[in-house]
């Protein structure tokens, strides 16, 4: 994803962690021998928040390069392994973690300012909700969340199967925006 929410250093900071806390988290990442990044501000961002000796390529998102050139065929193809019926417009909602929800980054409820299940009613018949829940959120409840117009594709492996199946992306300030804006859709 694109780095547009705290992270690293002024993550750890704003959460008061002590410097063997910083350096046990940084750990993992002083084997990183690059980092690509989607252009100059996240550069910059990384080289803020993770201070190692990595060098840093701009490519942007190679991960992003199937999204750019994608066929009809692509979309359909990502529609029938989700699950989407034919004939239906398929509508992404992707919220993303939030850290105040839960003391446990592992495991926390799914942010409840919309509900999914009054979006898809309000959507009516012609609409499929795919809902995205954040990892955390998908192991606070093991629970399937499909219901009347909803599939649950939280646990989809590959983000890329969801926005090239998806016509319209609903998102709050989930990476995946960034991602779902390289389609061009709504």
């Amino acid at each position: 994803g694109h780095p547009c929410k705290q992270m690293g250093m002024s993550a750890w900071d704003k959460k008061g962690f002590t410097p063997e806390q910083i350096e046990t988290s940084l750990r993992g990442r002083k084997i990183w021998n690059f980092l690509l990044s989607p252009g100059p501000v996240a550069t910059r961002l990384y080289q803020e928040n993770y201070p190692l000796p990595y060098e840093i390529i701009e490519v942007g998102h190679p991960r992003n390069d199937v999204l750019a050139t994608a066929s009809e065929d692509s979309s359909r193809a990502a529609r029938q392994l989700i699950g989407v019926p034919e004939g239906k417009i398929a509508v992404l909602f992707a919220p993303t973690y939030r850290d105040l929800k839960s003391s446990n980054p592992w495991s926390s409820p799914i942010v409840d300012a919309v509900s999914v299940t009054e979006l898809a009613a309000q959507l009516g018949d012609e609409y499929v909700a795919l809902l995205r829940c954040h990892p955390a959120n998908g192991r606070f409840s093991e629970e399937k969340k499909d219901g009347a117009g909803i599939i649950d594709v939280t646990f989809e492996r590959d983000v890329n199967n969801l926005i090239l199946a998806a016509d319209i992306g609903i998102f709050d300030y989930s990476s995946i925006r960034f991602d779902f804006s390289v389609t061009g859709k709504p």
